[in-house]
């Protein structure tokens, strides 16, 4: 009797077990910092292609279901923060999209010392007549 037992424990193990773990939806998670000092970014946002987009928390930190994620396939997102250059950051086929994942942002540079000069002109009007000076 045991080895028509065994036999359908491997078939019900064969056919339930991908069902139950197609039922699991991967998840993307990370932390995005500052290249320069290693903070966390509060709200940056990682949008992902197709699957839709996050923004991180006051730590930096990020999760996204990627419910029509096709395994086999890379997961490409972009990360952006006011203030820092754009991020393309690719999980690579195979990669465990579990595991968190460290995004770094480089600061824009910012130029101190160049002056603007912004010129104007103001009209009071009253009635629909322009005043002008006396």
């Amino acid at each position: 009797m045991r080895g028509p037992l065994r036999t359908l424990a491997a078939v019900l193990a064969a056919v339930l077990l991908p069902l139950a773990l197609a039922g699991q939806t991967p998840t993307l998670s990370g932390v995005v910092l500052d290249a320069s000092t290693g903070d966390p970014i509060p709200g940056a946002v990682v949008q992902v292609w197709p699957a839709g987009t996050a923004a991180t928390d006051l730590d930096g930190a990020f999760r996204l279901a990627l419910p029509a994620y096709e395994p086999g396939l890379d997961c490409r997102a972009q990360v952006s923060a006011a203030g820092y250059r754009i991020a393309l950051v690719v999980w690579p086929a195979g990669e465990d999209l579990q595991l968190p994942k460290r995004i770094v942002l480089q600061p824009l540079a910012v130029e101190i010392g160049q002056a603007a000069t912004v010129e104007a002109e103001r009209e009071a009007a009253l009635g629909g007549a322009a005043l002008g000076r006396t």
